[in-house]
């Protein structure tokens, strides 16, 4: 047997015990932690009348944001459902730009039902941030 051998079967012996001794203390820890974590559920059983009925169960559900960039592209492809679902989400949450293809979304109808009113209401926060005038222009010019 060579020396580099030698040298790779002690090394993998050695990586072998690490490991596992590692993977020892990563489960001494979570049992440690798992425990900590169940006596703080028993002391604060007792909890304050303004969280009675209260649960996780009851907060909605986090639905995650389509990237606009993403959203501008299902439009192009006239994918109006995936459009509508990013331009919707980011405009609540105030992105500028997606608030002017909401509320083109809600002027032409696109997998929505018009709604001038809401749109116009839009159209005018968008263009508080000057996003209606470049998006005016890129229709222009196309």
């Amino acid at each position: 047997m060579s020396d580099s051998d030698v040298y790779s079967v002690v090394s993998a012996k050695i990586k072998g015990r690490a490991e596992r001794e590692i993977t020892q203390q990563a489960v001494k820890f979570l049992q440690r932690q798992q425990a900590e974590i169940e006596e703080l559920f028993r002391k604060t059983s007792s909890r304050p009348k303004e969280l009675n009925g209260f649960s996780l169960d009851n907060l909605l559900a986090i639905k995650a944001l389509i990237p606009f960039e993403i959203g501008y592209k299902a439009h192009q492809e006239t994918n109006y459902k995936d459009a509508w679902e990013c331009f919707s989400g980011l405009a609540e949450c105030g992105n500028k730009f997606a608030k002017y293809w909401k509320g083109y979304y809600l002027l032409f109808g696109y997998h929505i039902k018009k709604d001038m009113d809401t749109a116009l209401k839009l159209f005018k926060q968008a263009a508080d941030n000057f996003v209606l005038k470049l998006n005016l222009d890129m229709h222009l010019f196309r």
